[in-house]
């Protein structure tokens, strides 16, 4: 799914996605803190993709409007390592999930995941790990509350993969998807250096 953080990058995904797909199922709206204008184009433009809450105040948001999408919960994780840290602003501390979880159900309101980002420029793969366990530990607590939890979303935007095959000195591409013009661009660069440490490579290119 496309990790969408702005209704500018929402209206940008939705312009290059072909006109006859779900929109709903192609598309996460991650932004944790929303206006109620966005909500509603979310609501009405792109048929109301699952959005994140970090907070009783954002979940009401989808109350108010009748937002049908559901939402993962945001949690805040240590990315105190990262250049741009994020937790400081947005996130709910995990022991704080099963409440939002019980106030959703009360509302109506699907919690299908949980949501985090380590922070712009964190190259440390323990964390990622660390806070997966975090996730997978959280879904099953939301599961419990019957909330059709199965999702990790990881945060970052886009990633791009391209499969090559080496024939001597030569590289072929044999497959490539995604979009390399939307997001992704920080964990993109953590797989490329470690194919690069890999196949000891010192190229720059």
């Amino acid at each position: 799914r496309f990790d969408c953080a702005s209704l500018q990058e929402l209206k940008l995904v939705k312009e290059t996605l072909p006109k006859d797909i779900n929109y709903k199922d192609s598309i996460i709206y991650a932004n944790p803190c929303k206006s109620y204008t966005d909500l509603e184009y979310a609501q009405k433009e792109v048929n109301s993709p699952t959005t994140v809450v970090d907070s009783f105040e954002e979940l009401d948001k989808l109350v108010d409007i009748k937002y049908e999408g559901g939402a993962l919960v945001r949690i805040s994780v240590d990315d105190k390592g990262s250049k741009i840290p994020f937790s400081g602003k947005f996130g709910l501390h995990p022991e704080k999930v099963s409440d939002l979880a019980k106030y959703a159900k009360t509302k109506h309101i699907e919690l299908k995941g949980i949501s985090f980002h380590v922070g712009s420029g964190g190259n440390d793969g323990k964390i990622y790990y660390k806070s997966i366990q975090i996730a997978k530990q959280l879904n099953s607590m939301l599961q419990t509350l019957k909330h059709p939890a199965n999702i990790v979303d990881i945060g970052g935007g886009t990633m791009d993969f391209t499969i090559l095959e080496k024939d001597e000195s030569l590289f072929q591409i044999k497959h490539s998807e995604g979009l390399n013009t939307i997001g992704g661009n920080n964990f993109t660069q953590l797989i490329v250096d470690d194919i690069k440490s890999v196949i000891n490579c010192n190229c720059n290119d």
